[in-house]
């Protein structure tokens, strides 16, 4: 009997016994020559990046149908319980849509830090289809912002490149006007990736978010009297009443188009 058979035989039984039917060793789990059987009731979640998961119910067929081939990932816990490190997704559709007791996991020895927690699921999810572009895009910014590594660091850790770590920030810098048509569907991702006005927007949003009120002021003021100077560009209404939220907006909104005006007209 291969290995294929074996899982599905032991799957089978899980779904059709109790618990107490199932032999199990002083750790709570049954040994397999690849991964243990561990009782999915045993398994605890944490809150992760990635919320969106989809297709489950294709997956739980196709693991009906063949059997659990990848194992998730999990460590030990001093409770006896079991931490997920990887395979929400897996474990999602075995629990949610085939209703099974049990599922075969991998044992991670040893102590893991959150932080090294989360950059294996985002190892991992950035590598598999169906992760949504724009929760990729927020833990690459989250992680930066709470270690304050670099995009190559990040990108080490990751196992990507520096300038793929830069392009997902940007996404996430990106207006909520552009997220929104990704969300949707109407922007792709190459499209936005090769749209350089897009990128610098993205970039000078980030920046411009950071400075304070008054000096957002005053550079929208300035594009303002660049833009009543100039025959091409749309005028810049500015109230002085602005959100520091609103004043960021127009800036990043603007100062792309007033640079390329300048740039030509002094060409």
């Amino acid at each position: 009997m291969d290995l294929k058979e074996r899982i599905k035989k032991a799957r089978e039984k899980a779904g059709s016994t109790s618990d107490e039917s199932i032999p199990t060793s002083p750790l709570g789990v049954v040994a397999d020559k690849s991964a243990f059987i561990i009782p999915i009731d045993q398994i605890e979640v944490r809150d992760q990046a990635r919320k969106t998961f989809s297709n489950l119910e294709e997956l739980g067929d196709s693991i009906r149908r063949e059997g659990q081939l990848q194992a998730i990932v999990v460590r030990k816990l001093p409770t006896g319980k079991y931490l997920l490190i990887d395979g929400e997704r897996r474990l999602r559709a075995i629990r949610d849509v085939l209703r099974y007791k049990t599922l075969r996991a991998s044992l991670q020895e040893g102590e893991l830090e959150p932080l090294k927690i989360r950059v294996t699921q985002l190892s991992a999810n950035q590598q598999r289809e169906g992760y949504p572009p724009l929760e990729l895009a927020k833990e690459l910014a989250d992680l930066k912002k709470d270690t304050g590594y670099s995009d190559e660091k990040l990108g080490t850790l990751i196992g990507v490149s520096a300038s793929w770590v830069c392009k997902y920030r940007n996404l996430h810098a990106a207006s909520p006007e552009i997220k929104a048509r990704i969300a949707k569907g109407s922007l792709t991702l190459a499209s936005f990736f090769n749209n350089r006005k897009m990128i610098l927007q993205s970039r000078a949003r980030d920046v411009f978010i950071r400075i304070e009120k008054p000096e957002a002021l005053q550079i929208a003021k300035l594009l303002q009297e660049i833009c009543e100077a100039s025959d091409r560009l749309a005028p810049i209404k500015i109230t002085k009443k602005e959100t520091k939220v609103e004043l960021s907006k127009i800036l990043s909104d603007r100062t792309t188009e007033v640079l390329a005006y300048l740039m030509d007209k002094n060409s």
